[in-house]
């Protein structure tokens, strides 16, 4: 039976994996044979678990051929609570809500 370090270090292993190969979550659980919640799960987990001092606020550049060219932005909190776009949406307009 794994101990729940263990199984904590295995998952954190994967969000890290994960954040090195530049797919997107679900991409990388299908390549995996990963249900995506549970994968969900665990980088969440690994999120809450990062001093706040290591969150890098700003912007990610999305690489158009890995997102499937589908327009959208994602803004995200320093408290986690985030907004999402599911159409295109101005930079001035992302820059004036983290002002």
């Amino acid at each position: 039976m794994q101990t729940s370090k263990t199984t904590r270090e295995e998952m954190f292993f994967m969000v890290r994996e994960w954040q090195q190969t530049g797919l997107s979550q679900k991409q990388y659980c299908q390549e995996n044979n990963i249900q995506y919640h549970v994968f969900h799960y665990w980088y969440r987990k690994f999120r809450d678990e990062q001093p706040a001092t290591e969150r890098q606020p700003g912007f990610v550049q999305i690489n158009n051929a890995l997102a499937g060219n589908i327009p959208f932005a994602e803004f995200t909190f320093p408290g986690g609570s985030r907004v999402v776009f599911h159409q295109v949406v101005g930079v001035d307009y992302l820059k004036e809500l983290a002002g």
